[in-house]
């Protein structure tokens, strides 16, 4: 994957479960420039961007503070130009603009892979997968 690939797609997931819940489960339609707009602005607001701009994460909980200082307003508009150097606009465009079609090659290869991971989890005998996948289909 480059380097942007892995953020900007996870931030278009949590962008189109957002824009989803919205709008009572309609994805974004084919083609609509509105809903692309909108799919975009949820995209840079998502928080899984924050975390990964801010790196490694150091173990300690951070406190809310009321009143913040003009150095700490600087600290947060370097980390959203950071999460924001993290996302591919045009990704995120193209993303919201397929996301609610299905393609049929790909459909038939999700399906055996949830397949597979759900022998895998019956017969007991490899582990399935634990966390997520990520399908990378652009070429």
């Amino acid at each position: 994957f480059e380097p942007t690939y892995a953020p900007t797609l996870l931030a278009c997931l949590c962008a189109l479960d957002e824009f989803c819940r919205a709008r009572g489960g309609r994805a974004p339609a084919p083609g609509c420039p509105r809903d692309a707009l909108k799919l975009r602005r949820l995209a840079r607001r998502c928080p899984l961007l924050q975390v990964m701009a801010d790196g490694p994460s150091t173990g300690k909980k951070r406190r809310k503070q009321s009143k913040k200082s003009p150095e700490e307003d600087e600290g947060v508009e370097e980390k959203e130009d950071a999460a924001a150097a993290l996302l591919d606009e045009d990704l995120v465009e193209t993303f919201s603009r397929t996301c609610a079609g299905s393609l049929s090659p790909m459909a038939s290869f999700l399906g055996g892979l949830a397949a597979q991971e759900a022998l895998k989890g019956l017969s007991g005998l490899f582990a399935p997968l634990g966390q997520m996948a990520l399908f990378d289909a652009r070429e």
